[in-house]
């Protein structure tokens, strides 16, 4: 026993003298910061170094509210100034204790009415989250948070500030300030010129006066560099003379290298490239491979790295050809007499990848007023008043009003045409209703005067007209002006000669008209390659985009085709430019009509709502004396036929109205008026629930994907950001799909097992509403992967202009059969059997996925 206490002894010992070693050790350290005034000069230059961090966030107030930095600068003051003193723990414990209270009670106090009151309310919050988190809860106040965060910040102040006195840790912070402060510029372009000089000269200057207690760390006595006596603030004359000196060198030397060269505050292309992969890979469909597969190649290369974007109006077109998904979100609606498409932007500069940012030549025009452009502006927007004057017979004036579904800042306003004047517009919320605007009037882009949102404004737009015949003859004779032909025929010299070879092919049929080369050309592309959203990729790095989306994918959407004419037609030396906004939508119910009335959007012309589904792009060609005339090439997609198509639903709607009030409307039209009455009536009713389950799956997984999309954003915005949001993104992708997957199982499989039970007990017509609205289903299916069915043609058309392999084509034309003895027959009695039919549904929902 005796032994053992003493073991016990000799180890307690040993412990308290390995503790006093510490403390002899961190005294020692320390003497050299003995004199106040040493503390005093270097916890200066660290509080400089400190608030290099928080001056950029004032630029930063649209992506963070963090941008009051002043008491955060006073927290981190606070926490030094009490280690300044270097007092007991006790004693630094609650004077750093009273700084974050009274600091986080000054940020409440503007709420609050006064600091007092601040710090009562901040005091009940906080005892109401300790018995939360009692109970097992985390869901803190804004207050507790606030502590959280300004004790940390305070923590890590104090914990910087001894590693500077203890450890001379000065050259190490400045290298990491510097590293923060180049992220900044190159993910944000944010202007960081004046805090990098600052850092570079706080940093410097602290190095050199730590490197006196360094070197007497390293070399265990004291140096000559002390300044003990006739020295200055501590440090002799001479090593002040040699940190300044060396420090104002340095600097010079960097300002003489970076002297003439030009500085501009953009994102680095290194960065832009790292958001876009990120964009391009952080996706839920890529992320779901890799958990799935347990494998980060999987994640890697993942054959389109997820289907990253949505439908919907993009501002960035410098890399194309990323898959899509339809979000159907509705946007606006637009009062019009016939069905328009919505201009928003047009783009001239190709690169090869994409089309490139225009520069800024906004001018501000008053609401109402037609101003006067430009000569040269005038040329490159439509020929000068000339022109605009002799094609005024080939034109319509068309006005529109819009009316934003959810407001936004920053978005154009849409327009029929390339002419056009803003005649009213108002802004969100109790504002004055704007006078003034601003428009390009190139582009003919047309943008609200400041940053508000608008709610609703009204456009006059000439829209030129499409006569064949007019346009033929307007170049006869005529030439483009010569500033129009350098912008919009001008192509990037790294285009492949293939695609100038095959511009020349598609405008063989042309003979050297204008108006017919364009139509050749447009219906080439129509007629050649297959729409899809999702079955696209990104060119490789080096690949053309026009090049390689008509030699190698032979497939995409609307930016493709249009994209692809516009290149094609300027290497015929027609002038030609990009546009995208808005397909016209689709004509809106009468409660929306009424509703719209209400709001003062006009009672002239038909209402449409337009969603995030109908951002499309096309292309625009430069007649002399007519100006710009819109072309599109994407299949299936035209005005006359949205409008064709609505007016085919308001009969349908009406034929269904009376089906639905039941026999006794078909009185006089024979049994088979009546049967087809109740198929009517069946169908209408199935075509309700199947919208409304949809509806309700679409708006599961908009929900859900809310925060794979803000994932997104943060990505685009703050690019460190998005690794952290990225299991979250993951989460609530799986969710949305695996809950839109179900749904559409669950739907087909629900009306097969209807249209079973239906034919096994002979009731034939019911059973044909359960297979026309399986029907249905399978015609949005089909569109979704093989491009929308045109509107104005009938279904066999459409399966015709798929192109399919032949055993496909088989399946489908076999649908195609059924699907019009169901429709039309008036009596359908040969009816698939339940289990024929599932085989044959279960075929077609596979074309396209191969």
């Amino acid at each position: 026993m005796d032994e053992r206490n003493a073991r016990n002894s000799r180890a307690s010992g040993s412990g308290r003298g390995r503790r006093s070693y510490a403390r002899a050790e961190k005294l020692e350290l320390l003497a050299f910061f003995g004199p106040v005034t040493r503390r005093l000069l270097t916890t200066a230059l660290l509080f400089g170094l400190f608030l290099e961090w928080l001056l950029p966030l004032a630029q930063l107030s649209n992506y963070t509210e963090l941008y009051r930095i002043g008491p955060v600068a006073a927290v981190i003051a606070g926490f030094l100034a009490v280690g300044l003193f270097m007092p007991p723990v006790v004693i630094s414990f609650a004077a750093n204790a009273l700084v974050v209270v009274l600091s986080v009670s000054l940020i409440y106090a503007e709420h609050a009415g006064s600091p007092a009151a601040a710090l009562l309310h901040m005091a009940d919050a906080v005892r109401a989250d300790a018995q939360l988190l009692a109970q097992g809860s985390l869901a803190f106040s804004g207050e507790t948070r606030t502590l959280l965060l300004v004790s940390g910040l305070g923590m890590m102040a104090a914990a910087i500030q001894s590693l500077v006195w203890l450890r001379q840790w000065g050259l190490g912070l400045t290298g990491i300030t510097l590293v923060y402060l180049m992220l900044l510029h190159s993910f944000l372009g944010l202007d960081v010129l004046a805090a990098v000089v600052r850092t570079l000269a706080e940093g410097l200057l602290l190095h050199g006066l730590l490197l006196a207690p360094r070197l007497e760390r390293l070399m265990g006595a004291p140096t000559p560099v002390r300044g003990d006596h006739g020295g200055v603030l501590g440090w002799s004359a001479r090593w002040w003379l040699g940190a300044c000196g060396m420090t104002v060198l340095l600097l010079a030397a960097g300002g003489a290298a970076a002297y003439g060269r030009p500085s501009e505050n953009v994102a680095a292309p290194w960065a832009q490239e790292t958001i876009a992969w990120g964009q391009t890979h952080l996706t839920e469909e890529a992320i779901a491979a890799a958990i799935r597969e347990r494998s980060l190649e999987a994640f890697l290369t993942s054959p389109k790295g997820g289907a990253n974007g949505w439908t919907g109006y993009g501002f960035d077109d410098g890399e194309l050809g990323a898959p899509i998904r339809t979000k159907q979100e509705p946007l606006f609606t637009v009062r019009a007499e016939e069905a328009l498409y919505l201009r928003g932007e047009s783009k001239s500069r190709y690169d090869g990848r994409g089309w490139l940012a225009e520069p800024d030549r906004l001018e501000t025009r008053v609401i109402g007023q037609l101003d006067g452009e430009s000569e040269a502006a005038s040329a490159l927007a439509g020929g000068g008043t000339g022109a605009r004057t002799s094609g005024a017979a080939a034109a319509d004036m068309v006005e529109i009003a819009v009316r934003a579904l959810r407001p936004e800042p920053g978005w154009p306003l849409l327009s029929a045409g390339p002419s056009s004047t803003v005649i009213a517009m108002a802004p969100d919320g109790a504002g004055e209703e704007a006078r003034t605007y601003r428009a390009d009037p190139e582009s003919g882009a047309l943008f609200p005067a400041g940053d508000a949102a608008i709610a609703s404004y009204t456009i006059e737009s000439r829209v030129p007209k499409e006569d064949a015949q007019l346009l033929r003859e307007s170049q006869v004779g005529a030439d483009d002006p010569e500033a129009l032909r350098r912008v919009y025929t001008a192509l990037p010299a790294t285009l492949p000669k293939r695609v100038t070879e095959l511009a020349d092919y598609a405008a063989s049929g042309g003979g050297g008209v204008r108006y017919d080369t364009v139509k050749a050309i447009e219906s080439f592309l129509k007629s050649t390659y297959i729409y899809t959203r999702r079955e696209t990729d990104v060119p490789p790095a080096g690949a053309d985009f026009v090049d390689d989306f008509l030699f190698n994918q032979k497939q995409g959407y609307c930016v493709h085709f249009a994209t692809a004419m516009t290149v094609l037609l300027r290497a015929e030396g027609i002038p030609a430019r990009y546009v995208k906004g808005f397909a016209p939508g689709q004509p809106a119910s009468a409660e929306a009509q009424s509703a719209a009335e209400a709001a003062g959007l006009g009672a002239a012309g038909r209402l449409y709502t337009v969603r995030a589904s109908d951002a499309h792009a096309w292309v625009e060609v430069y007649f002399a004396g007519v100006g710009w005339v819109a072309f599109d090439p994407t299949p299936g997609i035209t005005a006359a036929g949205i409008e064709a198509a609505a007016d085919a639903r308001a009969e349908a709607g009406e034929a269904t109205a009376a089906a639905l009030r039941g026999p006794d409307a078909a009185a006089g039209d024979g049994a088979a008026a009546q049967g087809a009455a109740r198929v009517a009536g069946i169908a209408a009713r199935a075509e309700q629930w199947g919208a409304a389950m949809a509806a309700a799956a679409r708006g599961l997984a908009r929900e859900a994907g809310t925060l794979a999309r803000e994932a997104a954003g943060a990505a685009a915005a703050r690019p460190w950001a998005a690794a952290g949001l990225a299991a979250g993104a993951l989460a609530a992708a799986v969710a949305a799909a695996a809950a839109w997957r179900g749904r559409e199982r669950a739907a087909f499989a629900g009306a097969l097992r209807r249209y079973g039970s239906a034919l096994g007990a002979g009731r034939h017509v019911a059973a044909r509403g359960h297979f026309l609205a399986l029907a249905d289903r399978l015609w949005r299916e089909l569109a979704e992967r093989c491009g929308p069915r045109p509107t104005t043609g009938t279904a066999r058309e459409y399966a015709a202009a798929l192109r399919l392999p032949p055993e496909d084509a088989g399946l489908l034309a076999e649908f195609v059969r059924l699907d019009e003895q169901a429709r039309y027959a008036a009596d359908w009695t040969r009816l698939p059997a339940a289990d024929e039919l599932g085989r044959l549904v279960a075929a077609i929902q596979a074309i396209g996925r191969r």
